[in-house]
């Protein structure tokens, strides 16, 4: 082999391990760009992706717990719906004496809200994102229609109801994170 032919293989092998392929495109292009110069598309989010199985699984570990919180967040969610309406279900009906069929009404609805967040607990484990987002939907329409009802309902249990929100909308958050990570994994793969 010639010096020539030695020169001439190191740069290509230099060059291979500068140069990637655009995840959209497939140009090649230079891995210190942040933009394929051919159809413009950020080329920092897929460095992200590869820079490494350290950073990658401590970012999905930091979902994985995310979404494990909102989980449990609609989970608390649940429970205290059923708590609260086994608690109150004989003041409901104490109170409601000459309308036993609306006080009846509402502790059906309160357990069936109870259920379905339920089912949202177990839905999210396949679908974080619309799981909590449908119950942040359903815990704040909730407080809304238990205001209108009753405005002096909306201050109980303000910290509780501050941190659920919270925790469920960071679950949002996650489960968007985790939809648009399956969805980059699944145009590049």
């Amino acid at each position: 082999m010639s010096s020539y032919d030695e020169v001439n293989d190191s740069n290509e092998s230099e060059s291979a391990n500068t140069e990637s392929q655009c995840p959209k495109c497939k140009t090649i292009v230079d891995q210190q760009q942040e933009f394929c110069n051919n159809c413009g598309t950020s080329l920092k989010g897929k460095a992200n992706r590869t820079s490494g199985p350290l950073l990658g699984g401590m970012i999905k570990d930091h979902q994985t717990k995310q979404i494990k919180h909102a989980r449990y967040a609609i989970l608390a969610v649940g429970i205290l719906t059923i708590l609260f309406t086994i608690f109150t279900h004989y003041e409901l009906i104490s109170r409601h004496r000459s309308n036993s069929g609306q006080a009846l009404a509402a502790i059906l609805i309160s357990y069936a809200l109870g259920i379905g967040f339920f089912g949202l607990f177990v839905w999210a484990r396949k679908n974080p994102y619309a799981a909590s987002l449908t119950a942040l939907i359903i815990y704040i329409t909730n407080i809304i229609i238990a205001a209108g009802m009753d405005p002096r309902s909306l201050p109980s249990g303000l910290i509780v109801k501050i941190i659920i929100i919270a925790a469920l909308v960071n679950g949002v958050k996650s489960g968007l994170d985790y939809n648009r990570e399956q969805q980059s994994g699944r145009e590049i793969g």
